[in-house]
């Protein structure tokens, strides 16, 4: 059992006593559940997609998963001050806002820990290399975006004081 909990603490925003409590919900074996999708809909964080006819109908989450769902999107709550989760948050964040956003960030958290007791193993997204070097591209646009504001404004006649803290700010709010 102590490896399965040095599996789980391998997933960003999982922590000794998250594990546990995940740990004690579903269990170790991951025989029990015929598919991933199955433990899903238990744990109450499967999406709906309720669409026919151009008719929307509700898309609520099932109400099952009393105790791991909660858990689930406190987890993913931490998990998005990662640069891998961030990401994969922000995307959806901006298309079906905060809520659905943290819940498809539990759903895929409980994928990875289905597949890491299935398997044995720590976590290693397949997409790590992917997101991160899309997080880097966007990094070194909005750098040099800030570099070419900043020569606009020092062609307009901005002190250079004005400009060194402007600089310093906006560095340090990317920073974050």
């Amino acid at each position: 059992m102590r490896k399965q909990i040095r599996h789980l603490k391998s997933h960003p925003g999982i922590d000794d006593k998250s594990a546990n409590f995940i740990i004690g919900e579903i269990g170790v074996d991951m025989s029990v559940w015929s598919d991933v999708n199955a433990l899903c809909s238990w744990a109450g964080v499967t999406p709906a997609n309720n669409e026919s006819a151009n008719k929307k109908k509700s898309t609520r989450i099932s109400d099952g998963g009393h105790y791991l769902k909660p858990l689930l999107v406190q987890c993913a709550l931490a998990a998005i001050k990662n640069d891998y989760f961030r990401a994969k948050y922000e995307n959806i964040r901006r298309r079906r806002g905060h809520k659905k956003a943290i819940i498809a960030i539990a759903h895929k958290m409980l994928i990875d820990i289905y597949h890491m007791l299935k398997n044995d193993e720590d976590y290693k997204p397949k997409d790590l290399e992917t997101v991160t070097k899309k997080i880097e591209s966007q990094r070194n646009t909005t750098e040099s975006q800030l570099t070419a504001a900043l020569e606009i404004l020092k062609q307009q006649g901005i002190s250079s004081e004005l400009l060194n803290s402007i600089n310093n700010q906006l560095r340090q709010k990317g920073s974050k």
